[in-house]
């Protein structure tokens, strides 16, 4: 189940207190039946500015059956138009995000029993006892609400950006850390046939069909295993590339398989990508249908996020 909530004006689209309030309770459940996949709730409030002449849009709701998604446009009658608009997690209360709760379960309380069927596999009741839940929290400060918030929208992301990717790409997860889909988010880098993507040439496949021959050795041992001379006592291009295949090959393949990565490991590996990105006419320099040089410079920000963030996790986003 996923939850997309959002407070939206006459020109504005997106985000609001709706958007927490999808995050703090989509943690807590993972289906209400196998009739609905998703549900998305647009909550609609006047922008500040307008007059009185100005009227709420009336409700709305569609389901489409087929793809188990549920949208309901709903006029926002708690959440006033500033509290909709002036949002952030920092400066989020408890009593804004009440409210946010209490427009969501209005929106669903008229819009899902309009759509769901006797027929329709979907637990509607539970479905709302969930979203009244929301209305019952009592954290003793604001801190520590925000706190708990944080969390929760960060294991919401997770979650999403799992089940995205689980479904966009069909490969056998099981044979992957957890946190694999969510740690690589791009589904570029699960391309098996670009040979300028971490597995898609023949040295990145081998390492990680192999990775239990690899794992713990030093880069020098994998190279010579393979076959190949380090990066910079090569002076040919192919050599160079291969290297770097090998490398990045490897790299990734301890992300998908662990979870993590060896630190001195990935800071030499972006040391080297760095060296490369510098040389006119690289391999790994081109246009491509994601743009000029792109995958090497895409991979590089994902692992130059990935080596300065503590918990060594993916948290740059791609457009």
């Amino acid at each position: 189940m996923r939850f997309y909530f959002t407070h939206t004006t006459p020109t504005t689209f997106g985000g609001g207190p709706a958007s927490a309030v999808a995050s703090y309770l989509g943690n807590n459940v993972d289906t209400f039946g196998a009739g609905v996949e998703e549900i998305q709730v647009s909550l609609i409030t006047l922008s500040n500015g307008f007059d009185g002449s100005v009227q709420q849009p009336e409700p709305r709701v569609l389901f489409r059956r087929k793809a188990k998604t549920i949208f309901i446009d709903w006029p926002c009658t708690h959440t006033t138009p500033v509290e909709s608009q002036d949002y952030s997690l920092q400066n989020l209360t408890q009593k804004t995000f009440m409210k946010a709760v209490q427009d969501v379960h209005d929106a669903l309380s008229w819009g899902l029993p309009k759509r769901i069927k006797k027929t329709d596999d979907f637990d509607t009741v539970a479905c709302l006892k969930l979203i009244r839940s929301g209305m019952e929290i009592n954290f003793p400060t604001e801190e520590a609400f925000r706190e708990e918030l944080y969390h929760r929208d960060e294991q919401y992301t997770k979650h999403l950006r799992t089940q995205s990717m689980h479904k966009k790409i069909n490969i056998d997860w099981s044979q992957y850390h957890p946190d694999a889909a969510h740690l690589l988010h791009h589904p570029e880098l699960w391309n098996e046939t670009d040979p300028r993507m971490p597995h898609g040439n023949d040295f990145g496949k081998h390492i990680l069909n192999n990775f239990d021959t690899f794992n713990d050795l030093p880069l020098s041992d994998v190279l010579k295993k393979l076959g190949l001379k380090p990066y910079e006592t090569t002076s040919t291009s192919t050599h160079k590339n291969q290297a770097l295949q090998a490398e990045v090959g490897l790299i990734f393949s301890y992300i998908k398989i662990t979870g993590s990565s060896p630190s001195q490991m990935t800071d030499d590996l972006l040391d080297r990508m760095v060296i490369e990105s510098s040389v006119e006419r690289s391999f790994w320099i081109h246009q491509s249908r994601l743009g000029t040089g792109s995958h090497f410079d895409w991979m590089q920000f994902y692992l130059n996020d990935f080596a300065n963030n503590p918990n060594r996790s993916m948290s740059f986003k791609l457009a």
